[in-house]
């Protein structure tokens, strides 16, 4: 949901003379904004830019680094943040992304939901401010693309990417198998689930706090026609195994669900 360029938007726009400094790291790229000079830095490397963090360090230069996860199983450098500097990790839930970074630096973990339906409306509105007469057919293109692939602005608000994301849905459903299902429980039983890998192609977490200290996330489908895609396909490879002896995993209780919720016209997700 681009929350890296988002939150870089908003630190700019902070006072110069309390926030003279913001790093943005994303794939190999450093860029450091020097909000006092009005100049920005390309780094070649992490460590370069490591290097010369130190030296801001000690002038008493104060900053905060925006670290967006572009790889997975890519680690921020051991090296970051320093004093003086705040920082956050951007990343999906993948504990490879920062699991030994956040144990190193004793970081507290914040799960952002996706955008909802009244969100995103918002933004159409503002989007067409200027034409009037465009908003609500804008906004019906846009929430007839969300309802496909999910809230996912980058792509509900240009249409190529649209396309194509419809393909690689298509693509990860079609490779789904006895040996890989079980990532998608949930998507049977009507509810959230837990799951460790799930494609992020096909999933969305949810913010969940219960009663813990800390907060966790489950998964959902990212959205309805995601789910019915899913069901439709898994229940078409459930009976080919079956009719090869096969055996259907997570066995009974799936293949069940299917039948139960393939007669039902929409997929509820309960929030809890």
């Amino acid at each position: 949901m681009a929350a890296g360029s988002y939150l870089l938007y908003q630190l700019l726009h902070c006072d110069a003379e309390k926030l003279p400094m913001v790093a943005y790291i994303i794939k190999n790229s450093v860029y450091l904004f020097d909000k006092t000079k009005q100049t920005v830095s390309n780094f070649g490397s992490e460590e370069d830019f490591v290097e010369f963090l130190q030296y801001l360090t000690r002038c008493e230069v104060k900053g905060y680094i925006i670290y967006d996860v572009a790889e997975q199983g890519r680690e921020p450098h051991v090296g970051l943040p320093f004093t003086e500097w705040g920082m956050i990790v951007v990343t999906s839930p993948n504990v490879n992304n920062f699991k030994g970074w956040k144990k190193q630096n004793g970081a507290m973990g914040i799960v952002m939901n996706c955008p909802d339906e009244s969100d995103v409306k918002a933004m159409c509105v503002w989007k067409k401010r200027n034409e009037q007469g465009e908003q609500n057919g804008y906004w019906k293109q846009v929430k007839e693309r969300m309802d496909e692939v999910g809230p996912i602005l980058r792509v509900i608000f240009d249409g190529n990417k649209f396309a194509d994301r419809e393909t690689v849905i298509d693509e990860v459903i079609n490779v789904i198998d006895s040996s890989n299902a079980k990532h998608y429980v949930g998507v049977m039983s009507d509810k959230l689930w837990e799951a460790v890998n799930p494609s992020h192609k096909l999933v969305q977490i949810v913010r969940v706090r219960k009663d813990l200290p800390t907060e966790t996330y489950l998964n959902s489908p990212a959205s309805r026609v995601i789910a019915n895609k899913f069901m439709f396909i898994y229940r078409r490879k459930c009976i080919l195994w079956k009719f090869l002896s096969y055996s259907c995993i997570p066995t009974s209780f799936l293949y069940l669900s299917f039948w139960r919720c393939q007669a039902r016209s929409r997929l509820s997700v309960g929030v809890l």
